[in-house]
C-alpha cells in the first residue's frame, strides 16, 4: 500500500505519524484536536447547547452535528453581522488557512508551468492564502446576494446581512475542508464534495429556520440557493486546481514574483 499511515498512540506520550516515510507529527496533533472539539460537541446535551463566537472552530462543529439546534441558538443571540463576521468568518477563515498552508508546506508540491516544480515556501503560502481569503470573501458576498434576491419569489423574510451570515455559517464546513488541499492522495475535487455535502446540510436548516415562509417554499428556495452556492464555489475550487497543477501559468508566475519581493 502505497500511502503507509504508521501511527502509535499511548496516552500522553509521543505520537508519530508517517505518510510514504514523510514525519507529520504535527498533523496528528491536529487530528486529535479536531477529535477533542467534536467529543465536546458531542457532550454537549441538545437542550444545552450554548456556543459563543469566540470558539469559531467550536460553532462550526456543533453546526455539523446538530444544525437545527444551532440554528434556532443563532437566531435567538440576534448578533450583528459585525458581530458574526468579526468573531466567527474572520478567525474561521484563520483557522482555515493555516490549516492549509500548513499542509501545502509539508506534504504538497506542485507544477507551476514555467517556475517548473515548486515547493510551497513560507512567503508562496503566504501570498496564496491571502489570495485565497479574498476570493472567498468574493464568493460568500456573490452567494449572499443571490439568496437576498430569491427572498421575494419564495416570499421569505430576511434582509442582505441576515443572507451574509446564513452564507457565513452554512460554508463553515466547506472552509475547514480546506485543511485538506495539500494532504497526500486526496483528491482536491473529493475534499469539496465533502464539505460541500456538510455545508448544504447546515444551509438546509439555516433556510428553514431563517426564511420564516412555508416548507414548500422553504425548500424551494433551499435548492435554488444551493444550485447558487455549488455553481459558484465550484468554479472557485476549478480555479484553484488550474493554480496548482500549473494551468494558470499567469496566477502561479503572479504567486512566485510577489513571494520573492517579500
Amino acid at each position: 500500500m502505497k500511502g503507509c499511515i504508521q501511527a502509535q498512540f499511548s496516552g500522553n506520550a509521543r505520537h508519530s505519524l508517517r505518510f510514504d516515510g514523510i514525519s507529520a507529527t504535527g498533523a496528528l496533533y491536529c487530528v486529535e484536536l479536531s477529535v477533542y472539539l467534536l467529543d465536546i460537541t458531542k457532550s454537549i446535551a441538545v437542550e444545552d447547547v450554548v456556543v459563543v463566537e469566540f470558539v469559531p472552530m467550536i460553532r462550526a462543529l456543533t453546526l455539523v452535528w446538530n444544525p437545527g439546534m444551532v440554528w434556532e441558538n443563532i437566531i435567538r443571540d440576534r448578533k450583528t453581522l459585525g458581530m458574526v463576521f468579526a468573531f466567527y468568518f474572520v478567525p474561521l477563515m484563520l483557522v482555515a488557512a493555516v490549516g492549509e498552508g500548513f499542509t501545502l508546506i509539508h506534504w504538497r508540491m506542485w507544477t507551476v508551468g514555467a517556475h517548473g516544480l515548486m515547493h510551497f515556501g513560507l512567503a508562496q503560502t503566504l501570498v496564496f492564502e491571502a489570495m485565497r481569503s479574498v476570493l472567498t470573501c468574493v464568493i460568500v458576498a456573490l452567494c449572499s446576494y443571490v439568496i437576498w434576491l430569491l427572498k421575494d419569489p419564495f416570499y421569505a423574510r430576511y434582509d442582505f446581512p441576515h443572507a451574509l451570515m446564513l452564507v457565513m455559517y452554512s460554508l463553515s464546513p466547506l472552509f475547514l475542508s480546506r485543511a485538506l488541499t495539500g494532504l497526500p492522495q486526496i483528491n482536491l475535487w473529493l475534499s469539496w464534495g465533502a464539505g460541500m455535502y456538510l455545508s448544504m446540510r447546515v444551509f438546509y436548516h439555516g433556510v428553514q429556520s431563517l426564511s420564516k415562509t412555508d416548507p414548500r417554499s422553504a425548500n424551494g428556495l433551499f435548492l435554488t440557493g444551493s444550485a447558487a452556492i455549488i455553481a459558484l464555489t465550484g468554479v472557485q475550487r476549478f480555479m484553484l486546481i488550474q493554480c496548482l497543477t500549473g494551468h494558470g501559468s499567469s496566477i502561479n508566475s503572479f504567486i512566485c514574483d510577489l513571494a520573492a519581493r517579500m
